[in-house]
């Protein structure tokens, strides 16, 4: 981490915080690396897809919240 990006944080805490859940939920729906792709299958697709559909209610819940 760069020097720059240390002072943003700093500055930023709750934006910081913030964009870091929304990539990490993202990169749980979006991945296509080898890695998540080998994990994915040593977990199933079954189970990885039930994932999604958890996290696709857990969203509309909450959207219906707001």
């Amino acid at each position: 981490m760069t020097e720059r990006s240390r002072r943003y944080e700093a500055r930023h805490p709750e934006l910081t915080y913030y964009t870091s859940k929304k990539r990490s939920a993202k990169s749980f729906v979006v991945c296509t690396t080898e890695k998540f792709t080998k994990a994915v299958d040593h977990v199933g697709r079954d189970r990885y897809r039930s994932d999604l559909l958890e996290l696709r209610k857990m969203i509309d819940e909450k959207l219906s919240e707001m």
